[in-house]
């Protein structure tokens, strides 16, 4: 409606009517009253537009994250020795953050850890797990050789399944998925204001 001269204005699609209630309105009614009730609101597209953005890339972020435990599956599983508390995606992480991803440093560990084992046993001596407190000779002591050998085997797998520092993340820069999360959480920050 024209202030001025108090008539309103007509436009090319002014006849276009809607029913709403009892009462038609035309296009043009509608959108002024749209925006007498101030349903738009400037910057809300781009805010919403950047929080659509921000929603996409978290997703990516998560879906292309590597499935550990997938790969690990497909390796055979750990001897099952009462002390080892441990599984596939431990080691993994265990290699990343302890060994920083060098998975040779962590098998000669065990390879060395092997063959001490191995000098004891022939030399028909007892071999003692300081954490247990536990002795082992003879059949006990061969038994253990065997599983710290399948220990080794399993390692060996992992290494080639996951060959690097997979468990933090992207292999490819070696950021961390709480990198990606506190990113994510900026992008939200920003999309807010």
């Amino acid at each position: 409606m024209n202030k001025r001269t108090g008539r309103r204005r007509v436009s090319p699609r002014a006849n276009q009517t809607k029913s709403f209630g009892r009462e038609k309105l035309n296009c043009q009614d509608v959108t002024q009253e749209l925006s007498k009730e101030h349903w738009y609101m400037p910057g809300m597209k781009a805010k919403a537009g950047i929080a659509g953005m921000v929603m996409v890339t978290g997703y990516m972020i998560i879906t292309t994250q590597p499935n550990n435990e997938a790969r690990a599956a497909s390796c055979p599983d750990l001897p099952k020795v009462t002390w080892w508390k441990t599984n596939h995606e431990k080691i993994i992480k265990y290699v990343d953050q302890r060994y920083n991803g060098d998975w040779e440093s962590y098998l000669t560990k065990w390879r060395n850890y092997r063959n001490k084992m191995k000098t004891i046993f022939e030399k028909d001596g007892t071999a003692i797990v300081k954490s247990r407190g536990l002795r082992l000779k003879g059949a006990k002591l061969k038994k253990h050789i065997g599983d710290v050998e399948k220990r080794i085997l399993v390692t060996q797998c992992l290494k080639h399944k996951h060959g690097g520092r997979l468990a933090s993340g992207n292999p490819l820069d070696g950021s961390s998925i709480s990198q990606a999360r506190r990113s994510l959480a900026h992008m939200f920050q920003v999309a807010k204001e």
